[in-house]
């Protein structure tokens, strides 16, 4: 037993140390479900848009820094006001947690083109990296087509 302990500990610095990593692709289908009666004359498509958010979380989330620049505190925003365009309905647990990096990369994606009311997402992509619960790393590239609405006539 006493031959395998340097070992074991090896192997656990080894993980601690190097940290780990992935990425998701994917395309959003519940967030732009519209149950409405468009029609495509009813919608106008202004441009492709683009927008990107990043996220640092240390101890489990406690501290996080927001695109580089901005500090949130236990939740709590410090000297900046945080923005964002929620991407669905946020659930129990997302209305507690607050808006995430998705969220605000949408909001950068919905102002890239200001008489957008809308943006259907094309494809996003997520990229982790870092010890999880100890400093991760979160961010969102979001693209898609910038909506307006035609006003009724």
């Amino acid at each position: 037993m006493k031959h395998y302990v340097p070992s074991l500990v090896a192997v656990i610095g080894m993980i601690l140390l190097t940290g780990c990593a992935s990425v998701q692709r994917g395309i959003p289908v519940a967030p732009n479900t519209i149950n409405t009666q468009l029609q495509r004359a009813d919608v106008e498509i202004l441009d492709n848009v683009q927008g990107s958010s990043e996220t640092f979380l240390f101890m489990m989330g406690v501290f996080q820094v927001i695109d580089g620049d901005k500090i949130k505190v236990l939740g709590i925003p410090l000297g900046f006001e945080d923005q964002y365009s929620l991407m669905q309905a946020p659930s129990m647990l997302g209305g507690m947690l607050g808006p995430n990096t998705v969220d605000r990369a949408y909001y950068q994606a919905l102002g890239k083109t200001p008489d957008a009311d809308a943006v259907c997402a094309k494809s996003y992509t997520i990229q982790r990296s870092g010890i999880p619960f100890l400093a991760e790393r979160e961010k969102v590239t979001f693209n898609g087509k910038a909506l307006k609405y035609k006003a009724n006539k």
